[in-house]
């Protein structure tokens, strides 16, 4: 019995095959450039030709002249196949090895695998010819098969662009306007929640950039914007089109395998703009007001950017398993903030996140020390009586018998109730100013003493963010940086300030006389309040004309004028 070695390399000359080859590269740099050919289709048609070429291309390379060989070849070929159309991790190390010579983009497509039916049936249209006993393919035939088959089979073609495509294909996400932003330059995927200050939270941008933790708890931020921070890519901190609102803001960034920390910016460092999903650079320089994900890995330093091909732009697209390959994290992997400004913008956050304690070097009366008056009648023109109880307030009796409640020192409550057996005839004023751009809001009470329809003395009670004019006096504040902040109203952090009048010092609790013998006055409560929260009903009906202001320091006052 005569037997023929199998030799692959006649299979090279077969007209299938060739009629494969051609189908194969006009296919893959003609229709797959043209509109008029429906992807889908030029897509199916390269899988089915190329599953006719590689198998014998592949044992004709390995010059095999077993069955046990072309077989094996075939199975190989296979075995990538299903391999890219299945792993997006396999397709993009596929993708990097074969870029190496040619440039080269895998589609992960299960539905490629239907044109696995093409190699068997490849192999039984070949397998009369491999083992023929016609003459051996011509030398120069084999290399001129193989070098057109191997490109064919590598190179692809480039990505079409057109004008006429929809405008789906060529949307570019608009620019982003932030004064601060974070760039990932790590090769793994991060999750980060970032949450800004609530819109009702008014910050003082001095005195909380001193340390933004020591002020801003939990609670004054808002619900979390959850990002995928891919490799090499760039998000703004604070998500806004058009550009900041506030004069500063702040945000805590917290994240899985991230330290949680909290950043602090001004608008005045400047906004700069970014694309969100640029294509990734192999090198980029981060520019000022960055916060920049850093990575170490021990021995293996790793620099390369790992694709997002096979997620596109928008993880939304990415399945389980390309999620997992681009967020994988490499054993002994470390991972920090840097913070790239020309001042701080980043601050670790306490694990405890509560209010702190002053010492007594910081003291600083409670609430209930505090000036209070119910709703005055500004009709009333005489107080009958009028008694002081312990706890700072006073009853003052009108003439219709209607009680009127008034809270201040002692000393301003003594000047309005009467002695026994008599009555003041009286004047009351009462004033409420809003906050503005350019001074504190207050609300403010005046009581005239009338003597022979002439002002025998005035009581003014006032509460804010500044004084009444009618005091005579203007005021300044210091206070303590060492001084913890304390929790008062809803609970906002304030820091006891020292207050002076028209040069005078006012320490609180203490009667102090007024310049120009305009009387006496006594600080009751001041303190610096770099946060305040218009949405906290405590505080505004303490000062209800409250609004946002370049105002912080809160001053409650008494005075009294002969």
């Amino acid at each position: 019995m005569q037997h023929h070695v199998i030799d692959p390399k006649r299979a090279l000359a077969h007209p299938f095959w060739w009629t494969c080859l051609v189908t194969l590269v006009v296919n893959d740099h003609v229709l797959k450039s043209t509109l008029w050919v429906p992807s889908a289709l030029s897509g199916k048609l390269s899988d089915f030709a190329g599953l006719v070429v590689a198998p014998v291309l592949l044992a004709a390379i390995l010059n095999t002249k077993t069955w046990r060989g072309v077989v094996g070849s075939a199975g190989l070929v296979a075995f990538v196949f299903s391999a890219i159309n299945v792993s997006p991790a396999a397709a993009s190390m596929w993708d990097r090895w074969v870029s190496q010579v040619f440039p080269f983009y895998t589609t992960t497509d299960p539905t490629d695998l239907v044109a696995l039916m093409m190699v068997p049936f490849a192999l039984w249209v070949f397998a009369p010819t491999m083992r023929g006993a016609e003459a051996n393919t011509s030398k120069a035939v084999t290399f001129f098969a193989v070098a057109l088959g191997g490109a064919a089979c590598l190179a692809t073609s480039p990505e079409p662009s057109c004008e006429d495509c929809e405008p789906e294909w060529e949307f570019t996400p608009p620019p982003f306007f932030s004064t601060l932003s974070i760039l990932n330059f790590s090769n793994e995927l991060h999750v980060v929640r970032i949450r800004t200050l609530s819109d009702t939270i008014s910050i003082d941008c001095e005195t909380i950039a001193e340390n933004p933790t020591a002020y801003l708890r939990d609670a004054y931020f808002g619900p979390a914007t959850r990002w995928l921070i891919q490799s090499g890519q760039e998000i703004p901190v604070a998500q806004d089109q058009f550009g900041e609102s506030r004069e500063c803001n702040a945000a805590r960034i917290e994240s899985d395998t991230l330290p949680d920390i909290m950043v602090f910016w001004s608008l005045s460092q400047g906004l700069k703009e970014f694309q969100m999903d640029a294509d990734i650079p192999k090198e980029l320089t981060p520019n000022l007001n960055t916060l920049v994900i850093e990575a170490e890995y021990g021995d293996a330093q790793l620099h390369e950017y790992r694709e997002r091909s096979t997620c596109g732009t928008n993880l939304d697209w990415c399945d389980e398993a390309s999620y997992a390959y681009l967020a994988d994290i490499p054993a002994g992997a470390r991972y920090t903030w840097r913070a790239v400004s020309d001042r701080r913008i980043s601050w670790p956050i306490p694990v405890l996140d509560n209010g702190q304690v002053a010492g007594d070097e910081c003291p600083m009366p409670g609430v209930g020390q505090s000036i209070y008056w119910s709703e005055p009648d500004l009709f009333a023109r005489t107080i009958s009586s009028g008694s002081i109880s312990d706890d700072g307030c006073a009853e003052l009796r009108l003439a219709d018998s209607r009680s009127w409640y008034v809270c201040a020192p002692r000393f301003a409550l003594e000047a309005l109730v009467p002695a026994d057996g008599e009555s003041l005839s009286i004047q009351i004023n009462a004033q409420s100013l809003a906050s503005t751009g350019f001074s504190g809001g207050y609300d403010a009470l005046r009581v005239d003493v009338l003597e022979d329809d002439t002002v025998a003395r005035s009581v003014i009670l006032s509460r804010g963010f500044a004084i009444p004019a009618s005091v005579g006096a203007t005021f300044s504040a210091t206070w303590d940086a060492d001084c913890a902040p304390l929790s008062d109203v809803c609970g906002l952090p304030v820091v006891p300030a020292d207050i002076t009048l028209s040069g005078i010092d006012a320490p609180f609790g203490e009667v102090v006389e007024l310049p120009s013998a305009r009387g006496q006055a006594m600080v009751v409560r001041a303190f610096n309040m770099p946060v305040t929260d218009l949405s906290c009903t405590e505080l505004t009906t303490q000062v209800p004309e409250l609004s946002v202001s370049d105002e912080t320091i809160f001053v409650e006052l008494a005075v009294v004028q002969n």
